[in-house]
């Protein structure tokens, strides 16, 4: 292997001892041991994603995933074209996960399989680049990742995405790190590279088709090809051609960067039938979306949530995060100088492209981000062993292991994030035979619906959205304008009972349109908060 990109030793050379100091005796246990360390972090990362998986309601995001997934293939595809704005591929694996079933716990399955899948991924990124410590502490770091938990219990398509870009972060170091010139060019060793150069392909493919921002992906390591390149050529017109070590040629088109550059245009290739319907979504997108520009005190918010998302209030934040950045920068100058360029690109030219696309529309948000924990946390973890000192190692991961244990209590002891489950227990309650419950937001019935339907034992009821059904609308989140109060009117004539579901109407009433109209011919008997979500009871009659 090259020397300037993967380490050719395989020990763990990133770690306190140095290789050719580590007695004989040791390095056998070592072999034995890392398999039952890395299953041991990885079987705690597991206890603590499906921990308590299904105490919460499902919040409104989640039961769409359900609704959407619930339909027949051609109705999906159109459902999440003409509504959402992500691609479907979490909702075709959701509709076949289904099958398993649909409480929440299970439901959220299938994403906490997936990010218990990314963790030995990362132990591979990790040995592939500083040998198995720097693969183990990578590992680990992920495992107790406060941000990755919460999104591995999330009925979402966030894991999906970490899993699918550590799989191409995975494959294109293999692709990088193993010339032809090293292999001999056997036919066994031709296949191997074939293989790997469609395994990253496919999995930088998948990546885009998890969520559109996953194309931020091949963009960071587009960049990351376009620099090395450059380097490259510059060395070998300065008389250094074994610079281009890694580069491959064009006749071997499936190593080094030459493989990495046909392979992202392989993957390109693959996502590109689903171009037309991304800038269909982008446009709407464009037009209007509920994410508020960034600032500050948001710019920093990420970083936090990258480092230790729901963790205790307080100063300490910012001593945690000028900590962070020494520890990535001496994790960049650990690793080869490739490597961590490669690794610190990854985590920052998503973050430079959504901010640049800020300027025109905001879509600045850390959940879009969440695949970047991976090079990160590699980074950090090859910062921690820089450090060299055995104490000094041992106390800044334990420093690291106490604050996010801290986080990870904090968010199993939060309540949920949208309580749909009471919501609809207490109108089932309460609501008589044939009532009309409506909804502020049109696509707050969905979650509504999943508990009602399944679990309050309520009597049937009429149920309607604003300003139109869900069905019945090509925009998920429509707002409420003044002619749309005709509707509200025409819902409500002749009723002597209306309930009220308020939630998400910052949004979709910011004027509040719907309560002022009620208040004309209704008068409130009842209101309860639960959570975002208000439960108004009205009857006829103004007051």
């Amino acid at each position: 292997m090259p020397a300037d990109f993967v380490r050719a030793d395989p020990a763990p050379v990133a770690g306190p001892w140095p290789a050719a100091a580590r007695p004989d005796d040791r390095r056998g246990f070592r072999r034995l041991g890392t398999p039952l360390v890395l299953l041991g972090v990885t079987g705690a990362g597991a206890l603590l994603r499906f921990a308590r998986i299904g105490d919460k309601s499902l919040w409104i995001d989640e039961a769409f995933t359900v609704w959407v997934a619930r339909q027949p293939i051609g109705d999906l595809w159109r459902t999440t074209v003409d509504l959402d704005f992500h691609p479907p591929l979490y909702y075709l694996a959701m509709h076949g996960w289904l099958t398993f079933g649909d409480d929440e716990a299970t439901l959220r399955s299938l994403s906490a399989v997936l990010s218990v899948l990314s963790l030995p991924v990362v132990y591979l990124i990790g040995e592939r680049l500083g040998g198995r410590g720097l693969g183990l502490l990578g590992c680990a770091l992920l495992a107790l990742s406060p941000l990755q938990v919460v999104y591995a219990q999330q009925a979402r398509m966030y894991a999906l995405m970490t899993f699918c870009a550590a799989l191409s972060l995975l494959f294109l170091l293999l692709l990088i790190g193993r010339p032809a010139s090293s292999d001999g060019g056997t036919p066994g060793s031709a296949l191997r590279a074939r293989l790997c150069w469609a395994a990253f392909a496919v999995s930088t493919a998948l990546t885009m088709l998890s969520h559109n921002t996953g194309v931020l992906l091949p963009v960071a390591i587009a960049l990351f090809v376009v620099v090395v390149m450059l380097r490259s050529l510059r060395g070998r017109r300065r008389g250094s051609p074994d610079q281009l070590l890694t580069l491959g040629s064009i006749r071997q088109p499936f190593h080094g960067v030459v493989g990495v550059a046909t392979g992202l245009g392989a993957a390109v290739a693959l996502w590109l039938p689903w171009l037309p319907y991304f800038w269909f979504q982008a446009r709407r997108v464009d037009q209007d979306f509920w994410i508020s520009p960034p600032t500050l005190s948001t710019f920093v918010q990420h970083w936090h949530d990258l480092v230790n998302a729901n963790g205790p209030e307080g100063n300490y934040r910012i001593y945690v995060l000028l900590g962070v950045v020494v520890l990535v920068t001496l994790g960049v100058v650990q690793l080869r100088p490739r490597a961590g360029l490669l690794l610190l690109l990854l985590v920052l030219v998503p973050v430079a492209v959504e901010l640049l696309v800020t300027i025109r529309r905001p879509i600045f948000f850390t959940q879009t981000l969440v695949w970047t924990s991976v090079p990160f946390s590699v980074l950090l973890a090859a910062g921690i062993l820089r450090l060299r000192l055995r104490p000094l190692i041992a106390l800044v991961a334990g420093v690291a292991v106490v604050l996010n244990a801290l986080a990870i209590r904090n968010y199993y002891r939060d309540g949920p994030k949208e309580d749909w489950r009471t919501a609809a227990q207490y109108v089932a309650a309460q609501v008589r035979l044939g009532e009309l419950v409506l909804f502020s937001a049109a696509w707050a019935q969905i979650p509504f619906d999943y508990y009602y339907d399944r679990k309050s034992g309520g009597p049937p009821i009429a149920r309607h959205g604003l300003p139109t059904d869900v069905l019945g609308s090509r925009v998920l989140e429509a707002k409420i304008t003044p002619a749309d109060v005709a509707r509200l009117d025409e819902l409500t004539a002749g009723q002597s009972t209306v309930w009220v579901v308020y939630s998400h109407q910052w949004y979709t009433d910011p004027r509040g349109l719907v309560p002022a109209r009620m208040s004309d011919s209704f008068r409130p008997v009842d209101s309860r908060t639960i959570s975002d979500i208000t439960v108004v009871h009205y009857r006829a009659g103004a007051d």
